[in-house]
């Protein structure tokens, strides 16, 4: 852009702030505009451009109205009068980001492309959709994205029913999610962070579609808009399609302030949560404590507290946690900032423990504050954190822009200064400084010293049954006291609903949406440079690009595994690395670890060729985020880790296995379609089964048997580790994977040759030789308001090949069939359909209200295709928008890994470039292939339902097998 002087003005906009940032390379520019909407522009030489326009959105009570407006303005607009814009562009642009967000404070609506035409017509659309929605005109909208009452006849049985309404039943099962709503609303009693900003369930459904308009215009207006802008762009170009937007508007009065909220008093709250039927409740109390602790304008203080914060919990071995863990208070125990609001709160929580131990663990964390207080922090443990935490501010991965967006807004909205927290130089200089005085002592005590409000999270096996009963009987009292004409208008209503999702966009609407065309794209995907070379038998993949001094390396060991019990007991290798003593105690360790790596985990990976579904090889890799200057540290440590790391001790082992344990379970809960497109796709293929052995429902139910008789069975488990580590981590099973912008001739000699002469030669690699296990369809009981389906098999099960016209397929039935089908008319938060190379074939649904309702839609999705054939519908939208997801953002990182696994799949250059040309040249006709295919797996495919029990009844023709969490 051309130079502009302060004060100047472009299309309304009047510059009245720049500088240079120097942690991002790049000038900030600060605007004004006569109707006081704000925009920032960071003017980087990202090729990738970033919209967003966001709203100080202030809830007053607990209906969740700016959750449903976010959703809802995306249903057409003014000059794009089509149903689902938002879907639309998901259909059809090259878009690298495309979604909204609701916060406890503001709604965002933030759309990114790396094509400059398309990011154009992204942003006209979502300007229109904010500015100009058509839900003051199509009550339709508010019913179908909030609530309704799902009754056609005056005879039947009604429902609440709406997108938002199940997304949140979802949510709210959570317990951590419960605990943040409670304690929020104990301590902002003050201003609105008091209430649920995405919706409480059972307050949802009293919000009127008048106060859902009101919401939007108060909200919604240029008074209360910040805009914000990132990438190499004509920003002329953006600032005159704004400009249009914001005429006829003028400045308002509204209030937006956000008042700030005093410390309140101690107090004890003890609440419930469910449980699953059959679940045990003992040991199952969550005891979190809070209080609201500094201001969006104290980084400094914010970004110490997370360092005292990893200090305290961030292993079983850091002091705070420690102390809970040995006096058997909790299973697990850790301590968490909520910032990125105007007031952040800091949260205490031991997980897993009961009611009865409330005042033992306030008195536990008492005494160890006073002990660390009297006798000084280690400061090499608290130097280490800072070291890590700084990294990982300059090693930034993607979507960057858009993070950059959420810090410019964490300052901005509330009339900060918008570079607060796009600078760290000078905080992370200070905290270093600050390490030789009492600054970090000083802050544990004020972190420590004021009383907190406590949260008692008690289980109940009943409560989850028990709030659905009360929502039935909340529904048939407000229907009872309707009269008949009042019912026959709500029958009318639906009627009128369902006549407005059967109905198809006109060919007119849909001209309206701006679209890029075939000759738009790039004949030939992206190529990440990937140089094979080998360095004493060992091979090393080289890709030459990254940020200046940072090393991202992948150390693979490929096992030998002979069956399904080893498998089980190794899938959880990789949770103990780095979580158990070496020679050295474990404080020691990690104080090394965050000292001199941005980052080193571990992990299990799998490969196969595609069209093999008995091919596997599993590897267990070391992942490594470091600085060029520190590559001998790292490998230091990933030695010392992989092959001295004591697997003897179970004391520490056990309770890490509980910790995982919870964290599946909580997953399970809150991500429940992954688990049964695992759990549906195992009986097909090695790489599947191995998935859902390694990270599935199995593994799971694996892990409960395991620690429950850990003293019988603990001892065969850590031998398979221990063989593991003595026979298998050698250099003839090793495979490096190396991205950095440094040199390999450099690289081979400071860490390639050092990393290989490391390990020992071993004896010639096996392989692996699992069979698969044949699953039935199962369902899992979970205590959810909502729940989960897949339905799966595998391609070559089929006798079918992949191709690039299964990625076009996979795109039409994901954004146009089952979206209509299962999330607009059925109610679904999520839904989609998956499939890959390795002959995945997955379709899922997500907080699902009527999953057997879904599964039938699924099995029944072939009639899709054959009709949009019939009917000669436009397949180079999918075409594109299939194109675009093969490209999304990915960091250095995330490009190197992506290359260390084609490579391992036989997946080159030449296959991706013959998938692309599937994709270009397909016609109508290839669909019906695909359709052929859909109806025979709809009759052999496996079933897996995660779901509350009445969806699981509903579901019972189907599903094998029921069992609980338990």
């Amino acid at each position: 852009m051309k130079m502009m002087k302060l004060g100047e003005i472009l299309h309304g906009f009047t510059l009245k702030n720049k500088r240079y940032i120097e942690e991002q390379k790049a000038e900030l520019l600060e605007f004004v505009h006569p109707t006081g909407a704000k925009l920032i522009y960071l003017a980087t030489k990202d090729v990738n451009k970033l919209f967003s326009v966001a709203f100080k959105t202030l809830p007053s009570d607990d209906t969740g109205v700016f959750h449903i407006l976010e959703h809802s303005v995306l249903c057409g607009s003014d000059n794009f009068p089509v149903k689902e814009p938002f879907v639309e562009l998901l259909k059809s642009s090259m878009n690298t980001f495309l979604n909204a967000m609701t916060f406890p404070d503001k709604t965002m609506y933030p759309v990114s492309s790396k094509n400059e035409q398309d990011f154009m017509n992204l942003t006209k659309v979502y300007l229109d959709a904010v500015f100009k929605p058509a839900i003051y005109t199509n009550k339709n909208i508010f019913l179908q994205e909030g609530w309704h009452y799902e009754m056609r006849s005056l005879d039947e049985e009604p429902v609440y029913k709406g997108v938002v309404l199940n997304e949140m039943k979802g949510a709210t099962s959570s317990v951590n999610t419960r605990i943040d709503n409670e304690m929020m609303r104990q301590l902002y009693p003050d201003n609105c962070y008091q209430y649920v900003s995405g919706g409480a369930p059972e307050a949802i459904t009293d919000l009127t579609y008048e106060e859902f308009i009101a919401n939007h215009k108060k909200y919604y207006h240029p008074s209360n808009a910040y805009f914000y802008l990132e990438g190499d762009m004509n920003i002329d170009r953006v600032l005159l399609e704004i400009s249009t937007y914001l005429s006829g508007y003028e400045e308002n009065n509204e209030d937006y302030a956000l008042p700030m909220q005093d410390n309140v008093e101690k107090k004890d709250i003890t609440m419930l949560y469910p449980l699953a039927q059959g679940e045990d409740a003992s040991e199952r109390t969550q005891i979190s404590f809070g209080k609201v602790i500094a201001s969006y304008e104290e980084k400094k203080k914010l970004s110490a507290i997370n360092i005292l914060s990893d200090y305290l919990t961030g292993s079983n071995e850091a002091p705070l946690k420690k102390a809970i863990l040995d006096a058997h208070l909790a299973q697990d125990f850790y301590t968490v900032l909520t910032d990125g609001i105007e007031q952040a709160f800091f949260q205490v929580q031991a997980v897993n423990t009961e009611a009865s131990r409330l005042e033992e663990i306030r008195a536990t964390i008492k005494k160890v504050i006073d002990e660390l207080l009297e006798k000084g922090l280690n400061k090499k443990q608290l130097e280490a954190s800072l070291n890590q935490m700084e990294f990982a501010a300059r090693d930034v991965g993607e979507p960057k822009a858009l993070m950059h967006n959420i810090q410019v807004l964490n300052a901005w909205l509330y009339d900060g200064d918008p570079a607060t927290y796009l600078t760290y130089n000078d905080m992370f200089a200070s905290l270093r400084k600050d390490l030789d005085t009492h600054y970090y002592e000083d802050l544990l005590k004020e972190l420590f010293e004021d009383q907190f409000v406590s949260i008692t999270a008690v289980p109940s096996v009943t409560l989850d049954q028990e709030e659905k009963q009360k929502e039935k009987e909340r529904l048939l009292s407000r229907v009872n006291e309707m009269t008949e004409k009042e019912k026959v208008e709500h029958i009318e209503e639906n009627k009128a609903l369902d006549e407005w999702q059967k109905a198809k966009d006109t060919p007119e609407a849909l001209a309206t949406i701006p679209h890029l065309s075939l000759k738009d794209m790039n004949p030939l995907p992206e190529k990440i440079p990937t140089d094979v070379r080998e360095y004493d038998g060992v091979k090393v993949l080289v890709h030459p690009f990254g940020n200046e001094g940072i090393v991202y390396l992948n150390v693979y060991f490929e096992l030998d595994v002979k069956d399904k019990e080893t498998l089980s007991a190794i899938s959880f290798f990789p949770n103990l690395l780095g979580s158990l003593p070496t020679k050295r105690e474990l404080t020691q360790l990690l104080i090394d670890m965050k000292g001199n790596t941005g980052r080193l985990s571990f992990d299990l990976g799998s490969t196969s060729m595609p069209g093999h579904t008995d091919d596997l090889r599993i590897f267990l890799i070391a992942k490594c985020n470091v600085l060029s200057s520190k590559v001998s540290e790292a490998i230091r440590l990933i030695k010392e880790i992989l092959c001295e790391t004591d697997f003897t001790r179970k004391d520490f082992i056990k309770p890490l296995l509980l910790q995982v344990q919870e964290g599946f379970r909580n997953d399970i809960i809150n991500s429940g379609h992954q688990y049964a497109m695992r759990r549906a796709l195992s009986s097909y293929s090695k790489e599947a089964f191995f998935n859902e052995v390694m990270d599935g429902l199995d593994a799971y139910f694996y892990l409960k048997d395991l620690s429950s008789s850990f003293e019988e069975k603990g001892d065969a488990f850590i031998e398979k580790l221990r063989e593991v580590q003595s026979q298998q981590l050698t250099r003839n099973r090793m495979l490096i994977g190396l991205t950095s912008s440094t040199s390999y001739d450099e690289l081979e000699s400071s860490l390639v040759k050092p990393l290989v002469d490391a390990f020992d030669e071993s004896s010639e690699i096996e392989g692996t030789h699992l069979n698969v296990e044949q699953s039935e369809n199962v369902g899992i009981e979970i205590p959810n308001g909502v729940s989960y389906a897949s339905l799966a098999y595998n391609l070559y099960a089929l006798h079918r090949q992949y191709s690039g016209v299964w990625r076009v397929a996979s795109t039409m039935l994901s954004f146009d069939h089952l979206w209509n089908e299962v999330r607009v008319k059925g109610g679904a938060y999520g839904t989609g359909f998956a499939s890959g190379s390795l002959g995945t074939l997955a379709y899922y649904s997500y907080r699902d209200p009527d999953v057997a309702r879904s599964l039938s839609i699924y099995r029944h999705a072939g009639d899709y295709l054959r009709t949009f054939v019939k009917e000669n519908g436009d397949v180079e939208q999918f075409i594109i928008s299939s194109i675009a997801k093969c490209e999304p953002l990915r960091s250095a990182r995330s490009q190197g890994e992506l290359a260390d696994g084609n490579y391992l799949r036989g997946i080159d250059y030449e296959k991706e470039c013959l998938y692309r040309n599937e994709m270009l040249e397909m016609k109508n006709d290839a669909l019906l292939d695909i359709a052929d295919t859909l109806d025979e797996m709809g009759k052999m495919a496996s079933v897996c339902v995660i779901g509350h029990k009445a969806a699981l009844e509903k579901c019972q023709d189907v599903l094998g097998q029921i069992k609980t969490l338990g």
